[in-house]
């Protein structure tokens, strides 16, 4: 995702940007280091999709706390998955005992996501880990600057997912 940037860094420092390409490297190198993947001692017994899965739900519930199920096509809205590698990734926790389908009962077109309660353990760990991460990071930054770095990370995020 990234390469592009590396590249139009290199490009536009030859034109005299050394200045704004180094801040736009800098910038791109710590974005990666953010979506590096982490390790979570819970995750060691899923796969890359199974673990994006989750990251949907979670971005789905951040959003609706209250959610108890998760549209398949709004999960898929944020993963870009096939229809069959969704299908297939969602057997494979349903033979975990992580997730259940169900079918809405008003629509037989929309298929939703319910985590069992394994699955929502796993969640719960999860919250927990990058919780603490978060913690710990935060409190790096003075406190009277803590607002503002999060206003300007949320306006960041804002732009960059545009």
């Amino acid at each position: 995702m990234h390469g592009n940037i590396y590249k139009a860094t290199r490009s536009a420092a030859r034109g005299g940007h050394d200045q704004t390409m180094d801040k736009i490297r800098r910038l791109a190198v710590a974005l990666n280091k953010i979506n590096a993947p982490t390790a979570h001692s819970s995750d060691k017994n899923f796969n890359a999709s199974e673990k994006a899965v989750f990251w949907a739900i979670m971005q789905i519930s951040a959003k609706k706390p209250d959610t108890e199920l998760y549209p398949l096509g709004e999960l898929n809205a944020l993963l870009g998955f096939t229809k069959p590698n969704l299908s297939q990734t969602v057997n494979r926790l349903e033979d975990k005992k992580l997730v259940v389908r169900e079918g809405s009962k008003s629509d037989r077109r929309v298929t939703f996501l319910r985590l069992t309660e394994s699955g929502e353990k796993f969640i719960a760990e999860r919250k927990k880990a990058d919780a603490d991460k978060l913690i710990n990071v935060i409190k790096v930054i003075p406190e009277k600057e803590q607002d503002k770095f999060i206003d300007m990370l949320e306006r960041f995020a804002e732009e960059y997912t545009r």
